[in-house]
């Protein structure tokens, strides 16, 4: 199956000049993935309120966590645009490991364990696994277990 996906990625990265890299195009990847999340934890929030998930007293750390993951995106390409030569691999860890940190606050700030978007972990943990190589995904699949073990411990469940 690794070869299949490594073929997949290799595919969206051509090798010829001009071209992006692989960790350019996952990194590019990642930045759209967080575009759209972004844009839908905005559109969120007023649902959310009305059904009790997040608490109004919450609303700022709330949009300030959206609002970072915003400028973080933000950097992130026009970092990645005026980059030529070929980004590491911990780039790309670092990337997936502040989407985790950004996930886990949202969670905690909207309802823990009890919101029902808590399996996006798994969604993060697949994405490292397929993305990360060399032991980063060892490292990130550590960091994902910690995270979710964190928003169980402040969510009260595991007293």
């Amino acid at each position: 199956m690794e070869p299949l996906i490594r073929e997949l990625l290799g595919s969206l990265s051509a090798t010829q000049p001009g071209q992006m890299s692989l960790n350019h195009t996952k990194i590019y990847w990642l930045i759209r993935l967080r575009t759209v999340a972004t844009i839908t934890q905005t559109l969120a929030f007023i649902p959310g309120l009305r059904l009790g998930l997040i608490d109004k007293h919450h609303a700022g750390w709330y949009f300030l966590v959206v609002g970072a993951l915003t400028v973080f995106n933000g950097l992130s390409y026009w970092w990645i645009k005026r980059r030529q030569s070929e980004p590491a691999e911990w780039l790309v860890f670092l990337q997936l490991a502040i989407d985790l940190l950004g996930l886990t606050c949202l969670l905690n700030l909207a309802g823990g364990w009890t919101n029902p978007f808590i399996s996006l972990y798994f969604l993060h943990a697949g994405v490292g696994a397929l993305l990360l190589q060399g032991g980063f995904n060892i490292l990130f699949f550590a960091c994902v277990a910690y995270c979710l073990s964190s928003t169980f411990y402040l969510s009260g469940m595991m007293e």
